[in-house]
């Protein structure tokens, strides 16, 4: 058993590190900016052993005025496009050969959920010519940490164990100041949801460090309420989780952020529905 789990972490470490090589050598070759992100840069940066850290797909971010570029230079390359993302944040692409997904993205979330655009990302982000076959941007560490921490409470709706271990490791290897993750969170429009996320890691890792980031945020009677019953709502929740769109709503910036925000959402949807239909 122990020999058949390492054959797997060994085949899935090689097929996601040659479709990775693949894709970023297609959007080399016509010069668009890339960011590695989740399981392909963690595995790199906080795993002493890369097969350690499984990868379900090959999570890629691209600028919104590269999108088009980028997807002829995927499809160019032999990957197949096969999943349009109804409110256009990303799209997905198969590797002919090995079948793993490429997940190429120009917004880590919707625009009403956090202050965290990808220009914003990549402002922030570093050239690294080491990591990877070819150059590319690497995430802030403050970045990369917000970006886990979120996805790993997105993730407990879904999975049993959410990927919290990712939090962790970059918040351990990395040496994530509690403060400056605070400072870093609150400007990122992330306060509320950080207070449940936080929360959760608390009670799955060691939980000194998210203690500490919520000891920095500070007390917010009403946002620590809400972190408190959507937490309570994960394991009630999680063989529905589109019932969870409803509690996740409640922190999510601010009311009135959300309801501006809705008949966009709407409107986009539409769009998308329409293209969808004409296609046909």
């Amino acid at each position: 058993m122990i020999r058949r789990d390492l054959f797997a972490r060994l085949a899935n470490h090689a097929a996601s590190e040659a479709v990775l090589r693949d894709a970023l050598r297609a959007l080399g070759d016509v010069n668009v900016d890339v960011m590695p992100l989740k399981g392909v840069l963690l595995r790199r940066l906080v795993y002493d052993d890369p097969a350690e850290r499984p990868v379900g797909d090959v999570d890629l971010l691209v600028r919104g005025r590269d999108v088009r570029r980028a997807h002829e230079a995927l499809a160019a390359a032999g990957f197949e496009a096969i999943f349009l993302e109804p409110m256009e944040r990303e799209r997905s692409f198969r590797h002919r050969r090995l079948g793993l997904l490429v997940d190429l993205h120009w917004q880590l979330f919707y625009d009403d959920y956090f202050d965290f655009d990808a220009e914003g990302v990549f402002a922030r982000a570093r050239w690294d010519e080491a990591s990877f076959t070819t150059p590319v941007w690497r995430m802030d560490p403050l970045d990369l940490y917000a970006h886990v921490l979120v996805h790993a409470g997105f993730t407990a709706w879904v999975q049993p164990a959410p990927r919290l271990y990712d939090v962790a490791r970059v918040s351990e290897r990395l040496r994530i100041d509690p403060g400056a993750a605070a400072r870093h969170l609150r400007a990122c429009g992330m306060d509320a949801f950080a207070r449940y996320a936080l929360r959760l890691a608390a009670r799955a890792v060691e939980p000194s460090h998210p203690e500490a980031v919520l000891a920095a945020l500070g007390a917010d009677p009403v946002r620590d309420l809400a972190a408190r019953a959507v937490l309570a709502s994960v394991p009630l929740l999680r063989d529905r989780p589109y019932l969870a769109y409803a509690p996740r709503r409640m922190l999510f910036r601010s009311g009135e952020e959300v309801a501006a925000n809705a008949a966009e959402i709407v409107v986009r949807g539409a769009r998308w529905a329409r293209r969808r239909l004409s296609a046909r």
